[in-house]
């Protein structure tokens, strides 16, 4: 099945994303030669080399002669993750030019091809990802439903469910990597961030914090996932350094940094991020290495953390200053540029409240995590709950339902069906029984813009994965109310 499709994919066939995403390689690939396709993936994968053949690709407007190319993408076991298909009319190598890469050379056009295709495997990676996060968020919000404020399960249920939600972070990266560009910066207040960045890097172990946050801190404008990384690396270590427990100080402040400070920065007003461990400190002649790319003194790190920290935090235009002493402690202190505007509070985990709701909802989901924790959470909430694992059986239910005179009130469609009929197909059917269908889309990866499109188009509500109980529940509530 297509995960992802470029753009130069959709151009070339004629078809849109959404028509792709879902669909069989069959359905671009000469006829009849498919099985000879999928009898060389295992090889491909096995001898971990590219595969080109020479085949028609079914387009929209008849068939093209292309070269393709097969790669794959394997974890560290040989298992294979994903396969990469490119494609590329044959027409467009002339005879003078034939095999002819475009300017900037071959080993540029091989570069650009292997980050394309890692970019298209990483956004697939992220969309199961997000399928795997929405059953583990759902159900801890789900466990959280069933619990009482009171009960001693509830305190894990509630540190777990606040883990789940700082790991959708990881997930906006590789989206972010996916789509390219720059990451997104934005105001956001510091001090919330810290706070967060400490609960996340020492809940459950033995080294406690002294934090302090100015009141007046200044705001500043970040990419919030990377500057949250930073801290949470520094917070790490600084646990690491104290392995039988302690205290580790964390101080947040604005500061004037002088054009003499010596810090290669530009003078104006920074934001100071001081962190500080009783640990067991750097040797004085590593203390100069530790930014260092791959230098460690510890036996199974990589020696990236801090040389990741100090670059994202040079290319916000700030720096990172270590003193250290033997069998004293360490320090860190993270300075970043104040904005000078007020800080905007950023999306933090929060428990809220579930609503309730009546009424007949189909839920349509290939990944059977997701599906059943959805099945159980609307049904907690006092929803009636039929589901479908692909569009076709959801447009067969549908129709048998109205026709017994038990009529769907909403649908929850997954986007992203593999096989088949596609998510908007499936709605776009139903539409044809009943005008009136509230279709909500949820899926792992929506595309920039796609939300927009989608309530223009009819959805009464869109539900980004990976999401909890109680945001399904308000969701689905504002949908039946639309």
């Amino acid at each position: 099945r297509i995960y992802v499709a470029n753009q130069a994919a959709v151009e070339l066939t004629g078809m849109g994303e959404r028509e792709l995403v879902g669909s069989a390689i069959g359905s671009l690939y000469e006829p009849g030669r498919v099985g000879e396709l999928i009898a060389k993936l295992p090889l491909v994968a096995e001898k971990r080399r590219t595969f080109q053949t020479e085949k028609c690709l079914q387009a929209r407007n008849g068939r093209i002669a292309c070269r393709w190319t097969i790669s794959s993408l394997v974890d560290l076991d040989g298992t294979p993750l994903h396969y990469v298909l490119t494609f590329r009319p044959v027409r467009e190598a002339s005879p003078s030019s034939a095999g002819t890469p475009p300017d900037g050379g071959v080993d540029a056009f091989v570069e650009r091809g292997r980050l394309e295709a890692l970019a298209m495997a990483t956004a697939g990676v992220a969309h199961d990802f997000n399928n795997v996060l929405t059953t583990i968020q759902a159900n801890l919000s789900l466990a959280r439903l069933a619990t009482s404020a009171m009960d001693r399960a509830r305190k894990p249920i509630e540190e777990a469910a606040f883990a789940a939600e700082s790991a959708k972070a990881l997930s906006k990266q590789l989206l972010a990597f996916a789509k390219g560009g720059v990451p997104t910066r934005k105001q956001i207040d510091l001090g919330q961030l810290v706070r967060r960045a400490v609960r996340l890097a020492l809940v459950g172990s033995n080294v406690k914090c002294d934090l302090s946050i100015s009141n007046d801190l200044w705001g500043a404008e970040v990419e919030e996932t990377q500057i949250l990384q930073v801290i949470h690396n520094l917070l790490t270590n600084a646990r690491q350094a104290m392995p039988n427990g302690g205290v580790v100080r964390v101080l947040s402040e604005n500061v004037l940094v002088n054009e003499d400070s010596g810090l290669n920065l530009e003078a104006g007003p920074y934001i100071t991020i001081a962190i500080r461990d009783r640990g067991c400190g750097i040797a004085e002649e590593n203390l100069p290495r530790v930014f260092e790319p791959f230098f460690t003194t510890k036996s199974s790190g990589t020696g990236m953390g801090l040389a990741t920290c100090l670059l994202v935090t040079n290319r916000h235009k700030g720096t990172i200053t270590v003193t250290s002493k033997v069998n004293v402690g360490t320090e860190f202190k993270v300075y970043l540029p104040a904005s000078g505007l007020r800080p905007q509070a950023q999306e933090t985990y929060d428990a809220g409240e579930f609503v309730p709701g009546e009424g007949a909802v189909l839920v349509v989901d290939d990944q059977d995590g997701v599906r059943h924790v959805a099945v159980s959470i609307l049904q907690a909430l006092g929803y009636e709950v039929v589901s479908a694992l692909s569009g076709e059986e959801a447009l067969q239910m549908y129709a048998t339902r109205m026709h017994m005179g038990r009529p769907i009130s909403a649908v929850l469609m997954d986007m992203t069906l593999p096989g088949g009929m596609s998510g908007d197909e499936t709605i776009q059917e139903i539409r044809r029984l009943d005008p009136g269908v509230r279709p909500v889309a949820t899926s792992g990866y929506f595309e920039e813009g796609a939300v927009d499109d989608l309530l223009d188009r009819g959805y009464v509500g869109v539900l980004p994965k990976p999401y909890t109980a109680e945001k399904l529940s308000k969701v689905m509530a504002t949908a039946l109310s639309a």
